[in-house]
């Protein structure tokens, strides 16, 4: 379930049913957006591989072309979303060149879906047609910055926070209530655990810091919000 949609999009009504939205249906299997006959690289052959990297490859194409068609977006900004999408498929393919090749290639599909999002109006419509949500603004209690938070329900959901200059990617976990996401950031665990509005934030092993969800977080760098 994805709660309730507002003008294409997923409103704020629904994320107080946060637990059961981000446990949606995963995506089905199929394969990437792109021909896989046509691909000599190892990160798009990893992607056509992999059921979740699939996914995740159909729902930004999926974003992607929805942002380039946003009614208020200027040809401008068109040309630069293009550009910018080129140059975010070399840095995917550069993934070769990482440890996990697999970490890398999904983290760069979950941080360029939630980028999208931020900051392009169109990347939010039709929310119902896909498997992505957010982002949304999470405020934690000794934390000097707001954390934008996007969730990208594939084979496997995921989510990404991102607060100052640091970027959290987390897989959800089992949990007897609510919804339980686990990663790690510079090599100490993380954890964010979600019901309702409400929220938990584990980070290195401290006390969690106790959160609430508020107004989703519709700021781009451009100011080109709705």
């Amino acid at each position: 379930m994805k709660g309730s949609v507002c003008g294409g999009r997923l409103g704020f009504a629904g994320l107080m049913a946060l637990g059961a939205i981000v446990a949606q249906v995963p995506a089905r299997a199929a394969g990437p957006a792109f021909d896989c006959t046509k691909v000599d690289r190892d990160a798009p052959r990893r992607v056509c591989a992999d059921p979740d990297l699939a996914a995740l490859d159909r729902e930004l194409n999926r974003v992607y072309r929805l942002a380039l068609r946003g009614s208020s977006l200027s040809s401008e900004r068109r040309q630069t979303l293009k550009v910018m999408q080129r140059g975010w498929i070399k840095g995917r393919d550069d993934c070769w060149k990482a440890a996990d090749l697999t970490a890398c290639v999904r983290e760069a599909y979950v941080l360029r879906i939630h980028e999208l999002r931020e900051g392009y109006v169109g990347a939010r419509a039709q929310d119902e047609a896909g498997i992505s949500l957010g982002p949304w603004r999470l405020d934690c209690g000794g934390l000097d910055a707001a954390i934008s938070v996007s969730f990208v329900n594939s084979v496997t959901p995921h989510a990404v926070m991102r607060w100052g200059d640091r970027v959290l990617f987390l897989d959800q976990a089992r949990s007897a209530s609510g919804a339980r996401y686990v990663g790690s950031l510079a090599g100490a665990p993380a954890a964010l655990w979600i019901k309702g509005a409400a929220a938990r934030f584990t980070l290195s092993g401290r006390a969690p810091h106790r959160c609430r969800f508020n107004a989703p977080d519709r700021v781009s760098s451009g100011g080109h919000g709705p």
